[in-house]
């Protein structure tokens, strides 16, 4: 990497992004992944479970040979298998947000995140193929080179510091990532998609600047601060938020390939990332899709912007017990998350360097930090002002000097404090927190081996393995993307020779659809959600996926938001390709859906078994902007599970002929 005012050089503007910069995307696009499970762990027996809509073999027997699905989530059956297996992905996600045996849990939560898409077809959107070509395309990337329990266990591994000194030795080289044209290509895909979004986006609402008004007003997809929002910003305003949404899209792979003026760039394309992402993230529930393009505006930071500031801003002095494994390990570690050079440390044996105000009976009792001003703490208060130093945990710094929380935290310190000696042993660290069989040693810094020839072929190959991979994942998408129906100014890149339709496989597996622009090519003019309206025998009238009177009216916008798995499962579920998993519907609203939590169970209640069902797709038109709203809705209705036929004419059986002897008569 290079140094803070060093030129970059023009290949690594390219084909290298920045350690630090794929570390925060690792940690961001984890946290991303978590918050989705979360999110469908709430409709786990609907959507996951042979009680819910679609139960595995079903699911399989339907699909046959005409849909390639491939999913883990198939060998559970039961709520409780469900449940297990959900936990292992809530493990699997999180090892790979902590940057824990980064390589291999990146790939299981690629498997993670593939299985639960396949689980259910009808779930499958613009927000799970994202997220799976992006987890796909960074597997060939180092994403734990920063940032990660990895990078902190290899340099704890190779520097061994055992004196202050050593600790405020702060020379050792930054980790850097290699140069890769898959770096190249992933930045090349967060453009492709974005580009592509915009280009679908080409419907008269997108022209006069009223499509993020109708999106708003489309109750299934609008979240709480949606609905905020529309009540409260002007026509006008959401004009210019239309067309600003819009120029963001295009501008983003512009200002990620522009050669001049990097560091501005980049900045202004992670801004429009940003900007495209919270406003999908906050106002619509859309999944994963604009959090993961949130997320993705790390890729794009450059080092120049890293580099930027690394003096400290909150320099402290920490004196520490050198004599105390633990205690020296801590020391070291601190080292590590201090990015920016605010601690120096002091060995608590050195009396003569001790800082001004620190004496030796304070350092035998309690670790020690001066700040700028001279200010002396101990205990508690040094720990916060430790937290407060590093810039990543400084709130929890203020949090620990708040009255009931600064006194719990005292007492745990001198917990830990008094049994250091005991942890230390327990832990296999003797002095200066070192394992107790590098004592004897003298190198405070482990050398690493000089690569061989060998090592070095076995690098380029390797690299030419992922950029292969690379490309074949960045074709396929490019092909299915082409090959969708929202996307007809790229259908010439579709093709339909064997080596497009071997490209376009790659991407079906995973259930990648092609789809990436929202609203497209338009938000629908009418607002409509499904609604389920029930009658138990006892006569008690809901909607079992609310557990409120049902919303015929579409008069509760809040009754009507049931989160994107709903969304998206409802709206596929009327198409006719999807008409035999109805029944599936049926049954599972029959049992009492989610309202009941109609886990079968001896004591249930038969008054609660439902006795008639209609679900229905509700619509009513939106006002146009700046219209009043109607004081009736004009309310169209769609029966899903019972769809008007049209009448056939009437033929004339056997039976419908005149008797020929009455007219002979």
């Amino acid at each position: 990497m290079s140094d803070e005012g060093t030129a970059i050089p023009f290949v690594d503007r390219y084909f290298r992004i920045d350690a630090r910069s794929l570390g925060l995307f690792r940690v961001l696009f984890g946290t991303v992944l978590i918050a989705d499970l979360i999110h469908r762990w709430d409709w786990i027996r609907a959507f996951y479970s042979n009680e819910g809509v679609l139960p595995n073999h079903f699911h399989l027997f339907q699909l046959g040979e005409k849909e390639k699905v491939w999913s883990l989530y198939h060998a559970f059956s039961s709520v409780d298998e469900a449940t297990t297996a959900f936990l292992l992905t809530f493990i699997i996600y999180l090892c790979f947000t902590l940057g824990y045996r980064t390589r291999v849990f990146h790939l299981l939560s690629l498997v993670c995140l593939v299985s639960l898409t396949g689980r259910n077809i009808l779930l499958e959107s613009a927000s799970s193929s994202l997220a799976t070509v992006l987890l796909g395309m960074s597997l060939l990337l180092p994403l734990g080179l920063r940032f990660s329990l990895d990078s902190l266990g290899l340099s704890m591994a190779n520097r061994q510091e055992r004196s202050a000194a050593a600790l405020n030795d702060r020379s050792a080289a930054a980790v850097t990532a290699p140069r890769s044209l898959v770096a190249f290509l992933m930045l090349a895909l967060v453009g492709f998609v974005l580009a592509v979004a915009a280009l679908s986006q080409s419907g008269p609402s997108w022209q006069d600047g009223s499509a993020l008004y109708y999106a708003l007003h489309t109750d299934r997809w609008t979240g709480f601060l949606g609905e905020l929002e529309r009540n409260s910003m002007p026509a006008g305003a959401l004009a210019v938020c239309t067309r600003a949404f819009r120029y963001a899209e295009f501008a983003v792979p512009c200002l990620l390939l522009l050669p001049v003026a990097r560091r501005l760039s980049r900045g202004l394309a992670v801004a429009a990332m940003l900007f495209i992402g919270l406003t999908v993230g906050l106002l619509f529930t859309f999944g994963a899709y604009g959090w993961a393009i949130a997320a993705a505006a790390a890729l794009a930071i450059p080092t120049e912007s890293w580099n930027g500031s690394r003096d400290g801003k909150r320099p402290i002095q920490l004196v520490y017990d050198d004599s105390c494994g633990i205690c020296g390990w801590l020391a070291r570690l601190l080292k590590r998350l201090d990015r920016r050079h605010n601690i120096t440390f002091f060995a608590s044996s050195d009396v003569q360097e001790l800082p001004d105000g620190v004496t030796e009976k304070m350092t035998t009792e309690s670790m020690v930090v001066v700040d700028a001003k001279g200010g002396v703490y101990t205990e508690a208060l040094a720990l916060s002002q430790i937290l407060r130093s590093l810039p990543c945990v400084a709130p929890l710094g203020w949090l620990l000097r708040l009255p009931l929380i600064r006194q719990a935290s005292r007492a745990l310190y001198f917990k830990v404090a008094g049994n250091r000696m005991e942890i230390s042993v327990a832990c296999g660290f003797g002095a200066c927190g070192l394992p107790q069989r590098h004592n004897q040693a003298d190198e405070e810094e482990v050398s690493t081996p000089k690569p061989t020839p060998a090592s070095r072929w076995s690098a380029r190959a390797k690299a030419l393995v992922a950029t292969v991979l690379a490309l074949l994942l960045l074709g396929g998408v490019v092909v299915k993307t082409a090959r969708h129906r929202d996307n007809p100014r790229l259908a010439a890149l579709a093709g339909t020779t064997a080596a497009a339709n071997a490209l376009a496989t790659i991407v079906t597996i995973p259930r990648v659809t092609g789809s990436w622009g929202l609203f497209a090519p338009e938000p629908p003019r009418k607002n409509s959600s499904i609604v389920v309206d029930a009658k138990t025998r006892d006569g008690w009238q809901l909607d079992p996926l609310t557990g409120h009177p049902p919303n015929l009216d579409l008069s509760v916008p809040a009754r009507a938001r049931l989160g994107h798995l709903w969304s998206v499962y409802s709206e596929a579920i009327r198409l006719p390709r999807h008409k035999k998993l109805r029944k599936e519907l049926r049954r599972y609203l029959n049992r009492g859906g989610y309202a009941l939590n109609a886990k079968p169970t001896k004591d249930r209640k038969k008054r609660r078994y439902i006795n008639k069902l209609h679900v229905q797709w509700v619509s009513a038109p939106i006002p146009a902007p700046g219209a009043a709203v109607p004081a009736k809705r004009q309310v169209t209705t769609e029966d899903i599970l019972n769809p008007r036929r049209p009448a056939s004419p009437r033929r004339l059986g056997p039976k419908k002929l005149p008797n020929l002897r009455s007219l002979v008569r």
